[in-house]
């Protein structure tokens, strides 16, 4: 988010291509994050720059390959 933090690791695409995530999955992360954030008291303006954030990634996080299969969020 603009900060000195600089990643050295895998390109995100390459870091997740072993777990075959659905979308299904990539929304529930998502959302225990935004849960955890609202439970820490972190200003909303922040958490939605950050869900902006977040979701640019799941082009590079879900997998498209075949035999990945959809899973429900837990409720």
């Amino acid at each position: 988010v603009g900060g000195p933090f600089k990643s050295t690791g895998l390109p995100l695409e390459k870091a997740h291509s072993d777990l075959n995530l659905t979308q299904a999955e990539f929304e529930a992360v998502g959302g225990e994050i935004v849960k955890a954030l609202q439970t820490a008291g972190v200003p909303q303006s922040d958490i939605d720059l950050l869900v902006c954030l977040y979701n640019t990634s799941m082009d590079d996080v879900v997998s498209t390959a075949p035999g990945a299969k959809e899973v429900s969020p837990p409720r």
